[in-house]
C-alpha cells in the first residue's frame, strides 16, 4: 500500500529541498566571487611588481646619468 504524504509532509520535503538549493546556488555564487577576487589580486600584485621594476630603472637611469 502506497501512503501519500499530507500537505504538512509536502511543504516540509519542498522548503528543504530549495532551502538545499538556495545553498548549492549560494555556495558556487560564492566560490565565483572569490575565484574573481583571487583573479584580481594576482594581477594587482603583477602589476604591484611591474611598477617598482619601472621605479628601479627610472631611479638606475638617473643615477647612472654624468651630471652637466
Amino acid at each position: 500500500m502506497v501512503t501519500v504524504p499530507d500537505a504538512q509532509e509536502r511543504k516540509r520535503y519542498w522548503t528543504k529541498l530549495c532551502k538545499e538549493e538556495e545553498m548549492s546556488r549560494f555556495s558556487t555564487t560564492r566560490h565565483k566571487e572569490i575565484e574573481r577576487y583571487r583573479h584580481l589580486n594576482q594581477a594587482t600584485a603583477v602589476l604591484n611588481g611591474f611598477e617598482l621594476i619601472l621605479q628601479y630603472n627610472q631611479r638606475a637611469n638617473l643615477e647612472s646619468r654624468p651630471l652637466a
